[in-house]
Order: structure tokens, then C-alpha cells, then sequence
């Protein structure tokens, strides 16, 4: 039995992030790693 699917079905459920919102809260320095969960 197949796995049902996961991915939104309608646009509006797709949440968006922005490259000032990464930028802002320092997922882009150099030599630098940053894991886990982004949380508006």
C-alpha cells in the first residue's frame, strides 16, 4: 500500500521564507552551520 502524499495540495498551505528573513536572523555567514527548525 502506497504512502499518501504529504505536499500541500492548495498554494495558500505553502509557506514562503525570504532571503532578508535568513539573512536577517544569520543563516548566510561564511564557515558557519546552522541546523534545526525555522519558526515564524
Amino acid at each position: 500500500m502506497p504512502k499518501p502524499h504529504t505536499f500541500p495540495t492548495l498554494y495558500d498551505e505553502v509557506k514562503t521564507v525570504s532571503i532578508s528573513f535568513l539573512t536577517k536572523h544569520g543563516y548566510f555567514k561564511p564557515n558557519h552551520l546552522k541546523a534545526g527548525s525555522i519558526l515564524e
